[in-house]
């Protein structure tokens, strides 16, 4: 399995006071061009939607898809799903949760 490596575009978009909207595509750029060492992906495209609740929490939603090229082996799949997804999401909690203390 070879490493992937992403070049993409983020727009950011206010809905209103408490919605934003985040889109990152795939893109190229002269400065980042592709190599021999890895797999680019050129087909992706995430949305993200932050809704504030209160003034203590909010909700986040996201939304991806993309084409990795090539067949990912079932064992990293299993792991993606089983501890890397979950460990992000837990990572991503507790960044927002400092934000929120270093904000006060």
């Amino acid at each position: 399995m070879s490493n992937r490596d992403y070049v993409f575009s983020r727009t950011r978009k206010q809905i209103d006071e408490e919605k934003t909207i985040m889109l990152f595509e795939a893109t190229e750029h002269p400065s980042a061009p592709e190599t021999k060492d890895n797999v680019r992906v050129t087909e992706f495209t995430q949305y993200f939607l932050t809704k504030k609740l209160t003034e203590e929490s909010a909700e986040y939603f996201m939304i991806c898809g993309y084409d990795l090229k090539g067949n990912i082996p079932s064992l990293v799949m299993n792991w993606a799903i089983g501890k890397g997804i979950p460990s992000f999401l837990s990572k991503l909690l507790q960044a927002c949760q400092s934000y929120t203390k270093e904000k006060k």
